[in-house]
């Protein structure tokens, strides 16, 4: 149960999860309407009307990607979790509120669960949570959906030419093919986009064989816009290292290379606080946190668990001094050893690995100095 207070707190970022929802399908709906479009370009005598069916199909997969983002139910708990990468200040104070559950009772909620409740309410007014949904991700879905929409009107408005009926014959001649990207290098994530130029008329038929690390290849058939001599095919995201060649017309190319790479990030990090003797405290652990608080001249370790071993770390203040942490060139670890508290200071994590890939997000790491004061 989340009470209205907390719902209004979150239906802004709920909005905007349900919008990139719905445009993911329409993404996904239009790059199935651009696949079936090609398809049925050996049959275009046979579909009367094209023109006008192609503008209905795309209307209806709009419509169904509408359906779909007002049918999505948000993931409370997923959504605090974004939240709280964003804002690690919270500390876990969002995910917290939205677990709360009433009294099965009285079905009312205790004094402290209203306190922590209201707290998530002054926070949301006083931080911009939409930026756990980025605007340039939505803008980045409407921009490929503007040019699927595009593509599939230009398939639809075009007359088939001879020239593209006999390239489909299986006698027309073949040239040497000019495969792009070739060999390359991707983001573990990215997708990859394979074309074929055959310089003068594509085969009749061309497939491009992806063969991934320790699994069975992928045969993909690739696809081309009427009489352009360019086939095109890939997959949506990529894991791992591949090859990747072309066959057609009872010929294949050589196998070209993909090496997958990352970023390097921050998973997690851990402090330890050494506090002064005269305190008698004993040594604490912080695990997994973005923010520490100590007396002034207590001793922090932090251990910063990457994704990735790293060639620089540092710690970059907002006065612009630095502290440069401790690496491994083996080990995917950058540590603060012995630092003192002497004063609060809000850090960015810095971090560049072997090939000069710098981290796309930098973490926020915060400290404390609580002055000692009188009793």
């Amino acid at each position: 149960m989340i009470t209205p207070l907390l719902q209004s707190a979150l239906e802004p970022v709920i909005a905007r999860h349900r919008t990139l929802h719905r445009l993911r399908w329409l993404v996904l709906g239009l790059a199935l309407l651009i696949l079936a479009a090609v398809a049925a370009l050996n049959f275009q005598a046979a579909i009367p009307e094209k023109k006008l069916l192609a503008v209905l199909l795309i209307v209806a997969v709009a419509w169904a990607a509408r359906i779909a983002g007002r049918c999505w139910r948000p993931d409370l708990h997923a959504v605090a979790r974004r939240i709280e990468q964003q804002h690690p200040e919270l500390h876990a104070l969002l995910i917290t509120a939205v677990e709360q559950k009433p009294d099965p009772k009285t079905g009312q909620f205790a004094f402290l669960q209203q306190r922590v409740i209201a707290q998530v309410a002054e926070q949301s007014r006083n931080s911009n949570w939409l930026d756990s949904v980025p605007g340039w991700r939505l803008w980045s879905l409407r921009a490929v959906a503007l040019v699927f929409t595009g593509v599939t009107l230009v398939i639809a408005f075009r007359n088939p030419s001879r020239a593209s009926m006999a390239s489909l014959s299986p006698r027309a001649p073949v040239d040497a093919v000019t495969v792009s990207p070739g060999d390359t290098s991707l983001e573990r994530g990215s997708g990859l986009v394979v074309l074929a130029d055959f310089h003068r008329h594509a085969p009749g038929q061309a497939t491009l064989i992806v063969q991934p690390q320790n699994q069975p290849a992928q045969r993909i058939p690739l696809v081309k816009d009427l009489d352009d001599p360019v086939c095109g095919g890939g997959l949506p995201e990529i894991d791992a290292d591949l090859t990747y060649h072309i066959e057609y017309a009872g010929q294949t190319t050589r196998d070209f290379s993909v090496k997958v790479f990352e970023h390097p990030r921050l998973d997690r990090a851990d402090a330890t606080l050494r506090y002064p003797d005269y305190t008698k405290l004993p040594e604490k652990k912080v695990p997994d946190t973005h923010r520490v608080s100590a007396v002034e001249g207590t001793k922090l370790d932090v251990a910063f668990q990457l994704n990735k071993p790293v060639k620089s770390a540092t710690l970059v203040a907002r006065d612009g001094s630095t502290l440069p942490l401790a690496v491994a060139a083996d080990k995917p670890l950058a540590e603060l050893r012995d630092f003192p508290l002497q004063a609060s200071q809000t850090y960015e994590l810095k971090l560049e690995d072997a090939d000069g890939r710098a981290n796309k997000f930098p973490a926020q790491f915060i400290v404390e100095a609580l002055p000692n004061r009188r009793p």
